[in-house]
């Protein structure tokens, strides 16, 4: 464990943050759409944990190992180094979540709720942070090319094909 303490302390020294290294990542992915990330673990790291940590409602409910934020928190050091390991070891194992069943609006029926424990929780929104920079990057790509592709040229839209300005083109009124 001391080592993954090292390797925290040499990305520190390196005047990174996980917040710069997300944004590096939404750049990359809009100048090269086609990019394929492939090693994103590294940013699961006590700072993004520790974020991802403060995100979190204090009010959500537990899951099966009925631990809360307030619970998780007393120890919050070490149970982010022990998950952290754990991460790194690849031996974390996400737990089974708690089955909860409420009221269909409107309805006599009830739908069912997953509720995962919080260790999950935060793992989850660990993820979605290092996911959304990827796709926050390739939203305005992937939406341009989606709309170009299925919208005829306009004098105001630049033409999917080449990508000339159709007002250079005569328009037939």
């Amino acid at each position: 464990m001391v080592a993954r303490h090292e390797e925290t302390a040499t990305a520190r020294r390196s005047g990174e943050s996980v917040e710069t290294k997300l944004c590096r990542i939404v750049e990359k992915a809009r100048k090269e759409p086609g990019f394929k990330f492939t090693s994103l673990y590294h940013l699961m790291n006590e700072e993004l944990l520790r974020e991802c940590f403060k995100r979190l409602r204090k009010d959500a409910a537990a899951g099966i190992d009925k631990m809360t934020k307030e619970m998780y928190a007393e120890n919050l050091e070490a149970n982010l180094w022990k998950l952290i390991d754990r991460l790194h070891r690849m031996a974390y194992k996400p737990q089974p979540v708690r089955r909860k069943y409420i009221p269909k609006p409107g309805s006599t029926k009830q739908r069912p709720l997953g509720i995962p424990c919080f260790v999950d929780k935060l793992v989850q929104a660990g993820l979605v942070r290092i996911i959304e920079s990827i796709y926050v990057g390739l939203r305005d790509v992937v939406y341009v090319r989606i709309y170009r592709e299925n919208t005829p040229p306009t004098p105001t839209l630049p033409h999917a094909g080449g990508g000339k300005s159709s007002t250079s083109r005569s328009v037939k009124r």
